[in-house]
């Protein structure tokens, strides 16, 4: 299929884009993702544009609860220091 979705074929590329986002047979990777969607945007697939959209509020709220996790982990630490 990555050979398909890299030859242009569509349907290809937006299979690709949901086994990189949901990390099917993948390491998850919303670049990925975001980059094989975009690439049927950018050939006219009618779904792409809102899927990409989709993808890119998941790689978002990723990050910001990674960051919260690391935050919060910090701040845990600096209390502990401090007793």
């Amino acid at each position: 299929m990555p050979q398909a979705a890299n030859s242009g074929v569509i349907a290809a590329q937006m299979a690709m884009g949901v086994l990189y986002a949901d990390g099917l047979g993948v390491e998850q990777s919303f670049d990925e993702a975001i980059k094989f969607v975009g690439t049927a945007y950018a050939q006219g697939h009618a779904e792409a544009r809102i899927q990409r959209l989709i993808l890119l509020g998941r790689k978002i709220k990723a990050e910001q609860t990674t960051r919260t996790l690391f935050l919060m982990l910090r701040l845990g630490q600096s209390r502990q220091t401090k007793r």
